[in-house]
């Protein structure tokens, strides 16, 4: 939770900072180098199935968005962040509680 609060944190400015797809989170995870993302599900990288089921867990589920891209409408799985914010307050509080 924490290391996902922290992708968000670094997010903020982005036109999309309250969403994050789920390729991006993973991606975002491998990279913190002092944790075990990289190798997280037999070796390799967390899959996307595996990080649902630990987010799960605190009641976080993905959820859709649809973004245009050159004229073309996607629908993007992914996270929100403000469906952290409860799990964030309660498991891992920082100096400022998250408002909701």
């Amino acid at each position: 939770l924490i290391a996902i609060r922290d992708i968000f944190e670094s997010k903020k400015s982005s036109a999309h900072s309250g969403f994050i797809p789920t390729e991006n989170l993973r991606l975002e995870l491998e990279n913190r180098v002092d944790e075990p993302w990289k190798t997280f599900t037999r070796g390799g990288l967390i899959s996307r199935e595996k990080l649902a089921a630990m987010l799960r867990a605190y009641g976080i589920t993905p959820s859709r968005t649809d973004r245009k891209k050159s004229g073309r409408t996607r629908t993007i799985r992914g996270y929100n962040r403000k469906d952290f914010i409860e799990s964030w307050n309660r498991y891992c509080p920082s100096p400022t509680p998250e408002k909701t």
